[in-house]
């Protein structure tokens, strides 16, 4: 995510509402994306119900660790691009890494981020494949977001070209890793329904 804002080219698809907020109201970027993965993790127990587990709760530190490091890696990393095409360099690596890294943390059944752990609740309500999933997602945080600066910044800021790139192909990339590696990545970690 950090590689994607870095790209200069706007923020991913999922930090742009909490990017919006942010430019709206001046409140920290690592507040405004705790509150919005805390919201994400909230939105899982309507739509899984009774599926829902205390474990999914767990998404909640796992959020405030994550919004932390979010801040201190922006920090840790300067890169000067002064090229159009090594930006979007950056960003299409900033995009498979963020899909490679969701399908991971959902395929290997650890706790995931609430983004992800959302867009698994609604792959499960819906029947649908995690990469749609993350897409829809995508598509409401960005409209989120458009609408967050019109109100309140009159102006676009928080959705540039790499946020609609993020928006329309990670979820892709998620698709094609699980069609790819998901079988082979959960036999080689010794889950007993790896054909699923």
């Amino acid at each position: 995510l950090t590689l994607a804002t870095k790209s200069g080219l706007g923020a991913s698809a999922i930090i742009s509402t909490p990017f919006a907020v942010f430019n709206a109201f001046q409140i920290p970027i690592s507040v405004t994306t705790f509150c919005t993965y805390a919201l994400m993790t909230l939105l899982q127990i309507f739509i899984k119900r009774k599926n829902f587990s205390w474990r999914d709760l767990l998404q909640l530190p796992l959020s405030l660790i994550f919004s932390s490091l979010l801040g201190w890696f922006s920090g840790l990393f300067s890169l000067q691009l002064t090229q159009l095409w090594q930006n979007v360099i950056l960003m299409l690596i900033a995009i498979v890494l963020i899909g490679m890294g969701a399908a991971m943390m959902v395929d290997m059944r650890i706790v995931p981020q609430a983004p992800e752990g959302l867009a698994q609740a609604i792959s499960e309500a819906m029947n649908w494949d995690l990469g749609l999933a993350k897409n829809l997602l995508d598509l409401c945080c960005v409209v989120m977001a458009l609408l967050i600066d019109l109100l309140f910044s009159k102006k676009i800021i928080s959705v540039g070209v790499g946020t609609i790139m993020a928006m329309l192909l990670v979820g892709r990339v998620i698709f094609v890793f699980n069609r790819y590696c998901k079988i082979p990545m959960c036999r080689l970690a010794g889950f007993v329904d790896a054909n699923v």
